[in-house]
């Protein structure tokens, strides 16, 4: 499994654990060289990300050996071609490359009510500007609609310890059946998964005794939340890249040391969540 860089923290104030806010550029400067000395391939953008392509370009230009994978930029349906064709050309001016590795579809309903959308991202691959074409999804039922559009290459799912809907189902076996290349992401569940149990929301309180359970495991384990939290999405042979967000070096150091750590097998069945309210942050109530 290779690992990738998640840079919506570069550019927004992200995450529910965070409490640092948007991370600082000389911060986001020694993340982006220790990513790349610690073998990260993989960076991933896009263009609603705020200030993150922004700040990747101005700190990386064209001097680097990451494979960035940006995603569409907001469209409507009665302009998608121009949308996508303008604001693909503002990402890459931003990064600082004339082309990137993958063009995710960003919200999986443009599939569906954006025409012409895949066609229009073809004519992109067919410029060279980009390497691989596919789509972010949230849900199983979203990636199951994948598998009937075989113009799609690469995938970018939720997978972690208590999100394993597409392992549990098959899906993510069916995937890579198809030939999709397959990016992991929400590792950590934007942070809950490492968070204090005590200290979770009070929208936590159904999930606050499996989230202890899942603590107490990964310590008696003898591992930390995070290193469980890894050592999951390491476990899945159908995962190509896993996506690490962070907010600070020593955030990334530590996921890091994690990714090289020898940890035995661990049964991570019995952490699964079936109640989508406390997998999908879009819906977390926490105000």
């Amino acid at each position: 499994m290779k690992a990738g860089l998640g840079t919506v923290q570069l550019g927004l104030d992200y995450g529910i654990s965070n409490s640092g806010g948007q991370t600082p550029i000389e911060e986001a400067r020694r993340i982006l060289k220790l990513a790349s000395e610690e073998g990260f391939e993989y960076l991933d953008t896009a263009a609603q990300y705020g200030e993150s392509e922004r700040v990747i370009g101005q700190i990386l230009g064209q001097k680097h050996s990451f494979k960035i994978i940006t995603k569409t930029p907001p469209l409507t349906p009665a302009n998608t071609e121009q949308d996508l064709q303008q604001g693909f050309a503002r990402s890459l001016e931003l990064l600082q490359v004339a082309s990137v590795y993958g063009l995710m579809v960003h919200r999986f309903d443009d599939l569906k009510e954006c025409k012409g959308l895949i066609d229009a991202m073809r004519d992109i691959k067919a410029s060279g500007r980009v390497r691989r074409i596919g789509v972010s999804v949230y849900t199983n039922a979203q990636a199951l609609e994948c598998l009937d559009l075989p113009e799609l290459e690469l995938i970018q799912v939720p997978l972690n310890a208590f999100d394993q809907e597409l392992v549990i189902s098959g899906t993510l076996d069916r995937l890579k059946q198809k030939g999709f290349e397959i990016h992991a992401r929400s590792i950590f569940l934007q942070g809950l998964l490492l968070m204090d149990p005590e200290t979770a929301h009070q929208f936590f309180d159904p999930i606050r005794d499996h989230l202890r359970n899942y603590h107490l495991q990964m310590k008696a384990a003898g591992l930390s939340a995070l290193e469980g939290a890894v050592q999951f999405v390491r476990s899945l042979a159908n995962v190509d890249c896993a996506v690490f967000g962070v907010n600070t070096l020593d955030q990334l150091r530590e996921i890091g040391a994690a990714l090289k750590k020898n940890i035995s097998p661990i049964d991570f069945t019995r952490f699964a969540i079936a109640d989508r309210s406390f997998l999908n942050p879009a819906l977390w109530r926490l105000k």
